[in-house]
């Protein structure tokens, strides 16, 4: 799953342009920030970053268990 973030300066500036990027790159969850790029305190971009994480630990789950359980199923054909 593609996940994007988009943040312009002002309310009164559209993000438009940056909301097709997402779409031809085919983000299927796009968080957006309306707010000075100053502030580090960014509700969207940590909610993204979250999101993000959540993935990747599930992700590496994965991979371990299918890891492991390559090495059972390689174990137990040494053992036949």
């Amino acid at each position: 799953m593609k996940i994007g973030y988009i943040r312009v300066s002002r309310d009164k500036q559209t993000t438009a342009l940056q909301e097709d990027a997402m779409d031809k790159e085919h983000c299927e969850r796009v968080f957006t920030d309306k707010m000075d790029g100053k502030r580090f305190d960014r509700p969207e971009f940590l909610k993204m970053l979250d999101m993000a994480r959540q993935r990747a630990a599930r992700a590496r789950w994965g991979a371990r268990a299918s890891a492991d359980a390559t090495v059972d199923a390689a174990g137990s054909q040494g053992d036949c």
